[in-house]
């Protein structure tokens, strides 16, 4: 059983204000503005348009600025509220049988198994992926990697993911994992612990630096916006990145 022991004060208040200088300093390059909360979306330009950013975290034995993105930590009232989250249901049956004994936790593996089958499903997998980047409404994702902001269109990451994830279970059925390229890209997982925030379901993006490698290659014909040195945006957001 995975435990998630939580960072140390000092390193939570590095992440913390990083990501509010990333997310001031992208605003004020589209002349938008930051977006408050625990949403998807973090800046909203002048047209309306929102923007989903991700820099990596901080972890262990990292170089050149890689990590790893969370994509959410959801506890079952999360689900209970959200009528249309895909696969909510069985979601919920995986966190009922956390964490009263060991033998319920083996019982788990079924379940597991349950909705790696259910995202098999390419229909599935996508309204599962748009939930969980994009909340269905987020219209660019970008990635913050030396200082430049790379953009994406959401149409295009979910392309990219639904045509070269491959959707299983891990040795020992306990997560549902993706793999490109024969390695694990990301999991979804139980992550419990004492602190009374847990058990939630864990989803999360390995090596943010693999993940925009993959963008780039897949996603093509890339230039930089109106020749500005930090915005650089590749496939349809040629045409659909328009802030000002």
């Amino acid at each position: 059983m995975d435990v998630n022991r939580g960072m140390s004060t000092a390193k939570a208040r590095r992440v913390k204000l990083s990501g509010h200088e990333r997310e001031q300093f992208f605003a004020k390059l589209i002349q938008g503005e930051v977006i408050k909360g625990t949403q998807k979306e973090d800046v909203q330009d002048q047209n309306g348009k929102l923007y989903s950013l991700k820099t990596g975290q901080e972890i262990k034995g990292a170089k050149g600025g890689d990590g790893k993105w969370q994509i959410f930590l959801y506890r079952k009232a999360r689900f209970i509220k959200n009528d249309s989250f895909p696969g909510k249901d069985i979601f919920i049956s995986i966190l009922d049988v956390f964490p009263d004994s060991y033998s319920d936790y083996k019982s788990n593996k079924p379940l597991v198994n349950e909705l790696t089958l259910f995202l098999q499903d390419t229909n599935n997998l996508n309204n599962f992926l748009d939930y969980s980047f994009f909340d269905c409404r987020v219209d660019f994702f970008v990635i913050l990697d030396k200082n430049i902001f790379h953009i994406f269109s959401r149409k295009d990451i979910l392309d990219v993911f639904i045509r070269n994830f491959e959707v299983c279970n891990n040795s020992t059925f306990q997560k549902t994992v993706f793999k490109y390229a024969q390695k694990i890209f990301g999991e979804i997982e139980v992550r419990t612990t004492n602190d009374g925030k847990y058990p939630s379901i864990l989803f999360t993006i390995s090596r943010k630096l693999q993940a925009l490698n993959m963008f780039q290659r897949k996603i093509k014909t890339a230039s930089f916006y109106q020749n500005s040195e930090y915005l650089y945006c590749y496939g349809s957001a040629l045409n659909e990145f328009n802030p000002f």
